[in-house]
């Protein structure tokens, strides 16, 4: 395996990582196939198709999950490892997501339709043209506070992380106008996004 930096390609658009990104990190397989730290990816691409098949057993329990965080005056605190988990009864709540803060292809909705009373979502890294920051002011049409936790404080895919590690990179007005903003922690934008 190896991981592309998203401050060098845009983050859902696999063509531009192929051809913009930069090998930030590979793990002992990939090494072993000559994929380096710094690389461009189309080289660790061509040197990995040399690779052979997975041939072993997929371990279970790697799906997405939901998680009740926290329940404050009422309002449940939900994490989600992905925004798809996302649904009707979210309406509302507090939502707390693993997922990246791009809208996929640049549009659709922040929240899936769902009116969810806040959320947090995960800086990917900050891409280099904002595509990881893209629902921010999407959510700030619907009214709906929102911020993003930076990728150095919490791990992306992993709502719990996200909640109890960290650190916001990112607000949108809405949420600013409620007092958060950079280096606040997401427990903290919770408790005033209940408040």
């Amino acid at each position: 395996m190896a991981c592309i930096s998203h401050t060098s390609a845009r983050l859902s658009d696999g063509e531009d990582m192929l051809a913009r990104g930069v090998i930030s990190r590979a793990n002992r397989l990939a090494r072993k196939f000559g994929v380096q730290q710094g690389q461009a990816c189309i080289e660790a691409a061509h040197l990995l198709a040399n690779a052979p098949p997975f041939a072993g057993n997929v371990p279970a329990g790697g799906e997405p999950q939901r998680h009740l965080l926290a329940e404050l005056d009422g309002i449940k605190v939900w994490g989600l490892d992905s925004s798809v988990l996302m649904n009707a009864s979210d309406a509302g709540q507090i939502i707390v997501t693993g997922s990246h803060g791009g809208l996929v292809g640049g549009a659709g909705e922040p929240a899936r339709g769902i009116a969810i009373g806040a959320g947090i979502y995960h800086d990917a890294g900050i891409c280099p043209d904002g595509s990881s920051t893209s629902r921010l002011p999407a959510f700030d049409k619907l009214g709906i506070p929102a911020v993003l936790v930076s990728a150095v404080s919490a791990r992306i895919s992993d709502a719990r992380s996200c909640y109890e590690d960290g650190v916001i990179s990112m607000v949108n007005d809405r949420a600013a106008g409620g007092g958060a903003g950079p280096g606040m922690t997401a427990r903290e934008f919770v408790e005033r996004a209940v408040s």
